[in-house]
């Protein structure tokens, strides 16, 4: 009786599994702030019929908006990733040549700024920012980039300090290539690494390709199906007829409870000019399902259907979408209840040791339980902030979010989340 008891209760967990893989997500959004047409708020420098803004970036504490607005025709506008609010322009005085000198922007985990032009054929252009204060450095100029027009749209991936950025690239040409700059030896390449030929395609506006930890990758653009990078370089040719006016694909991360890869979309036209978030069974595109969208930002006409999406994560690993429309502004939106995968970067971390943090939140200055041999203090993106040795308090005036403690002691190791006020 007791075996059949057990094989009885093991077939219920099994089938409460199964069912359980086959709930869909119900995702909740939030506007976090919104610097678009629709909400009146629009920056002045932001116009809405001239399609020059088209490039968004974000770190743990700022959002960059990369524009054709502005002194010479090539700013980024730096604002706050938490309110919205204008922080700064950075120095883009160094950045030269390609059709479109200025184009989009993207950040590498530990914050490091990469821009990148425009370039039809001719002087493609990638620049590093150490942080938003600095002055560009070229990590890549092709005079004549293979594959043709380059830069409509970049995506950064990885982590600069640990040497596993990333910056993807694909062209707007027939047929699409996909490219990517990589690190080694803890600096840039001097060369771009070709990764796979979109063959299918008549054509690819703004295409744009969606990296995922296991090497393959989403790939799309304007007016084209949704397709799969395997990794090992082949395609799935035949694609997903899914949001054929969207563009700007990012990778948001993976849900274990749903069996569900999640990726934001810009879409445009129709009065969206907002991101759609897609899930879909891990490789398998005809599973791709719309499952929310962000606000609209604005309703102006985008002719070019252009405008990005950047994503960050907040405490409680739910993403925050941020969102650029040409010609009608931008906005910062939390996507609550996908269930997504805890970060991996602090996965491996105990947290069974008996050391407690106070107050939580603070202003100033957090106390630890006991003395500590190191404390890191990273950002939600992993960026290092601070790193102190033997203490038992840790100053944090000036800082303001929600950050990861790293406490070592006699014992082990530790990992706090801490919100600063």
């Amino acid at each position: 009786m007791k075996k059949i008891t057990l094989l009885v209760g093991a077939c219920i967990l099994a089938a409460t599994l199964q069912a359980k893989s086959l709930v869909d997500p119900t995702p909740v959004v939030t506007t976090l702030w919104e610097n678009g047409a629709s909400a009146g708020t629009l920056p002045a420098w932001f116009l809405t019929t001239t399609n020059k803004t088209r490039g968004i970036g974000a770190s743990n504490e700022f959002v960059f908006v990369a524009t054709r607005e502005g002194t010479d025709g090539k700013s980024i506008y730096v604002y706050n990733a938490v309110n919205g609010e204008y922080v700064a322009a950075m120095n883009t005085a160094d950045l030269s040549l390609g059709t479109f000198v200025l184009n989009d922007v993207g950040v590498t985990d530990d914050g490091k700024i990469i821009a990148a032009n425009l370039g039809a054929n001719t002087n493609f252009k990638i620049y590093m920012y150490n942080d938003r204060t600095s002055s560009p450095t070229v990590l890549l100029h092709l005079a004549a980039p293979e594959g043709g027009r380059t830069g409509d749209l970049i995506t950064v991936t990885g982590d600069y300090s640990k040497g596993t950025a990333k910056i993807y690239t694909a062209s707007a040409t027939h047929p699409s290539q996909i490219w990517v700059l990589e690190m080694a030896d803890g600096v840039w390449k001097t060369e771009r690494r070709f990764i796979a030929t979109m063959s299918g395609v008549t054509a690819a506006v703004a295409a744009c390709v969606a990296p995922k930890p296991d090497g393959s990758m989403y790939w799309k653009a304007g007016g084209q199906s949704f397709k799969l990078i395997k990794s090992d370089a082949s395609i799935d040719e035949l694609g997903a007829g899914f949001s054929l006016y969207s563009n700007a694909i990012k990778f948001i991360g993976h849900s274990t409870i749903y069996n569900l890869d999640y990726v934001a979309l810009f879409t445009y036209g129709g009065g969206k000019e907002c991101a759609e978030i897609v899930a879909l069974t891990p490789g398998d595109l005809s599973t791709c399902k719309l499952i929310t969208r962000t606000p609209s930002i604005g309703t102006n006409a985008n002719a070019g259907g252009t405008g990005d999406v950047a994503i960050r994560y907040d405490a409680d690993n739910n993403p925050i979408v941020y969102v650029v429309s040409t010609n009608n502004g931008f906005g910062a939106y939390k996507i609550a209840g996908l269930g997504i995968d805890v970060l991996t970067g602090f996965n491996s971390i105990s947290n069974d040791l008996n050391i407690s943090i106070f107050p939580n939140p603070t202003k100033g200055v957090v106390n630890i339980s006991e003395m500590a041999k190191s404390v890191k203090l990273f950002s939600v993106s992993g960026q290092l902030l601070k790193e102190e040795y033997m203490i038992n308090k840790l100053n944090v005036d000036g800082l303001q979010g929600v950050y990861f403690m790293q406490i070592e002691s006699e014992n082990g190791k530790i990992t706090k989340r801490l919100i600063v006020n």
